[in-house]
């Protein structure tokens, strides 16, 4: 076995050490598991593991905060070096060619070459 345990492999594993690792657990529904799974506590714990964020706001009722994209925002500065000054629709009178890098003209994307 390399990486992940082979869920059956994990399910021995479960079954001898059940007692300690079910310890201080709390089940509401006993009888909520798989035939493939030896208890409500071995489902719940495969359910999170293949969608933690599901688990919580579904089977536990109390979902995960959402992660801020703050990282993800530009900067002030990032925002004006992307802006080139000119009003829309103005072209630079050095400007021989304007042209969309090989797609359909956008006024966000085009392109000035010097003549």
């Amino acid at each position: 076995m390399t990486g992940r345990c082979a869920p059956r492999a994990a399910t021995e594993f479960y079954r001898q050490h059940r007692a300690a690792m079910d310890e201080g657990a709390v089940v509401a529904w006993s009888e909520r598991h798989n035939p493939d799974e030896l208890s409500a506590i071995q489902n719940a714990m495969n359910l999170k593991l293949q969608n933690e964020v599901a688990f919580w706001s579904e089977y536990q009722n109390e979902p995960l905060p959402e992660e801020k994209a703050d990282e993800d925002l530009l900067t002030a500065d990032e925002i004006a070096a992307k802006v080139s000054g000119l009003r829309r629709g103005e072209v630079p009178i050095g400007c021989t060619h304007v042209g969309g890098q090989g797609r359909p003209p956008h006024p966000c994307s085009s392109t000035c070459r010097p003549g």
